[in-house]
């Protein structure tokens, strides 16, 4: 999840530039970017973002499908090929057979102010004569901004929830430089808090944040800092430190390429990678060097790519590591950072939910971790989803042979399920 470019980009990042300055054609230009949720005649919820390169995606949470939309040479291109055919006229989405029209809610941009940074976001308040609970959300790991492809808000109108996106610090609209420092994030999203917990449509006592991914570090943390937080969704993340994390992915790719090879031999390797690379402990270089030079001839660093070892110690020296390569390492990412007992010290509902097929956040040892908080009393809820990779994602193929991917519906329903059982609790 962390360290996915690989050091070499180095060389390359002078001969970098754009194929062309040309904007490309949105598919829809009179497409209002506010209005994100939409229904057909059925009621049944849908959302449609078009993002700053003018592609359009549909989602439809009730079978978790995603549709792409780009135009091209003056005509619309559909992925996957079995996406319906899509129009526009007189504000209304045509999707197939079904026509789309604006759902009952309200959507605003609002702006707020930092540790001197402003920040951008999009709330959607579902249309009701009183104030209404408010999920905001904290999304993961990557620079793209929330703001340009974040789905929930069609999730949450459907039990009456607003949703309140915002683009992190260094994303998108929002100022600020890029960072993976969960303590700086959190109190970000508890500013989010500050603000929202002033706007007249949200019942300022029964706001909950949502994290997906390192959104539930993020989250965790937030809430257990700020008693405003009422309840927390954790979507696929992790309940073990970054570390950990590393570690796990690392030997799910090492035993999946080399399963003739011993795990507990390459280990030590690995962990003094870690050690020397990411938390720089640089009496920890000769080991590593030692251990480089045992299985470079065994091990292709190409088959563990995306970890410490694959993109780093296996390929490259130590030296070329400490003097250029740490610049390539998550900016301000706390490697050891320890979540537990920021999570287990949570008494408010929290729903956490894994895919158990999950190779990028590996689910094994937070499933464990989860069920033992909830043995000791806690007011948890866990779901897992026993073929669902990171991002409680599926993989399906159409009548073309196409393979795409799709949000399990599973999962979304359980979610909703969720928030109307805590809302009438609370009632």
């Amino acid at each position: 999840m962390y360290f996915d470019r690989k050091i070499a980009a180095l060389l390359f990042t002078f001969l970098l530039s754009a194929c062309s300055s040309q904007q490309p054609a949105a598919v829809f230009s009179n497409l209002n970017h506010l209005e994100r949720v939409w229904q057909s005649e059925n009621g049944q919820l849908f959302s449609a973002l078009q993002n700053g390169q003018g592609e359009l995606a549909i989602h439809n949470p009730e079978t978790g499908e995603f549709y792409a939309y780009a135009r091209k040479d003056g005509r619309i291109q559909r992925t996957p090929s079995h996406a319906p055919v899509v129009g526009f006229a007189q504000g209304q989405l045509l999707l197939g057979d079904l026509m789309l029209t604006p759902a009952e809610v309200s959507s605003q941009e609002i702006w707020f102010r930092h540790d001197g940074i402003n920040f951008y976001g999009i709330l959607t308040v579902p249309r009701s004569d009183h104030p209404v609970p408010l999920i905001i959300n904290a999304h993961g790991s990557g620079n793209a901004p929330a703001t340009r492809f974040d789905w929930a808000a069609s999730w949450y109108t459907t039990p009456g929830y607003a949703t309140f996106i915002f683009d992190k610090r260094g994303t998108g609209r929002s100022g600020g430089s890029y960072t993976h420092n969960f303590e700086v994030l959190a109190g970000d999203l508890q500013a989010a808090v500050s603000v929202l917990t002033q706007h007249p449509a949200i019942d300022s006592t029964f706001i909950g944040v949502a994290g997906y991914s390192q959104g539930v570090y993020v989250s965790t943390l937030a809430a257990s800092q700020d008693k405003r937080i009422r309840f927390l969704i954790a979507s696929y993340g992790m309940t073990e430190s970054p570390l950990t994390e590393e570690m796990q992915i690392t030997r799910s790719l090492f035993e999946a390429s080399y399963p003739q090879l011993d795990w507990q031999a390459f280990e030590p390797f690995a962990m003094a990678c870690a050690e020397a690379f990411a938390l720089k402990h640089n009496d920890k270089w000769n080991e590593v060097g030692k251990y480089r030079r045992k299985w470079r001839d065994q091990i292709a660093a190409e088959d563990m790519q995306t970890t410490l070892v694959g993109d780093g110690c296996l390929p490259w020296p130590g030296f070329v590591l400490r003097l250029v390569g740490r610049s390539q390492l998550p900016p301000g990412l706390i490697w050891d950072y320890d979540p537990k007992p920021a999570m287990a010290g949570l008494n408010i509902p929290v729903i956490w939910q894994f895919g158990e097929a999950d190779t990028t956040a590996p689910s094994a040892t937070s499933i464990r971790n989860v069920k033992t908080w909830i043995a000791a009393g806690k007011p948890f809820q866990l779901l897992s989803y026993a073929d669902a990779e990171h991002g409680i994602y599926l993989t399906g193929s159409n009548e073309h042979g196409d393979e795409y991917r799709y949000k399990d519906p599973q999962y979304i329903g359980d979610l909703i399920n969720w928030l109307n059982r805590i809302k009438r609790a609370k009632q």
